[in-house]
């Protein structure tokens, strides 16, 4: 058999900028081996989660639900463009993203109803990647984890909505969004109140 017109010969390291499946035979004295495939991921660490709207304010008017208005922010903080292929929310809600790059410091939003979220929030400067999956974001908190193509964990936090622990009580349905203090702080900080604020406004 002939190799596929759109397959490459391997004559040395193949750069991989995102994401990637990988399928490979070797042809060896007229005979071709089992196809071997693995899936390649890139360094997506300086992914982050920088703002959640778990438990938005109710909104008369438009005919949506309360939990229609949430939305999660995710910002690159390094100074490189890096390409999401394939990140995966795995936990809290589910979403897989495109293949698309956030350039250095760039954000994006998850929303849970692109319709809503234009009603009520606009579009201006915002870059929307999509719709997830699954149940809301709970109320009372629960954890968030973002995976890489290869499994791999890049965040996992939770949330929380208690006083007493420390939260915040205006981001649990009054309007405010639970916004990150610091995002390069390391993982197990995000699990803590103090790299947490409400947001300065509503909404």
């Amino acid at each position: 058999n002939q190799p596929s017109g759109t397959a490459l010969a391997y004559t040395g390291g193949i750069p991989i900028t995102k994401a990637t499946r990988v399928r490979a035979r070797l042809l060896s004295g007229g005979v071709w081996s089992p196809e071997r495939a693995a899936v390649f991921a890139t360094d997506l660490s300086a992914v982050r989660v920088t703002e959640l709207h778990y438990h938005p304010a109710p909104l008369t008017g438009g005919g949506y639900d309360e939990d229609d208005f949430e939305f999660i922010e995710l910002k690159n903080t390094s100074s490189q463009p890096v390409n999401l292929k394939w990140l995966e929310l795995t936990r809290g809600v589910d979403f897989l993203f495109p293949d698309m790059v956030l350039g250095p410091g760039e954000l994006t939003v998850l929303v849970r109803n692109r319709e809503a979220f234009d009603w009520r929030y606009g579009t201006a400067g915002i870059r929307v990647a999509g719709t997830y999956a699954g149940d809301s974001l709970a109320n009372g908190g629960e954890p968030v984890t973002l995976q890489d193509a290869a499994g791999t964990t890049v965040l996992s936090f939770t949330y929380d909505d208690d006083p007493a622990a420390g939260w915040y009580p205006t981001t649990e349905g009054v309007g405010y969004t639970l916004t990150v203090q610091n995002p390069l702080a390391p993982p197990a900080q995000f699990s803590t109140p103090g790299n947490w604020r409400p947001s300065r406004l509503p909404g």
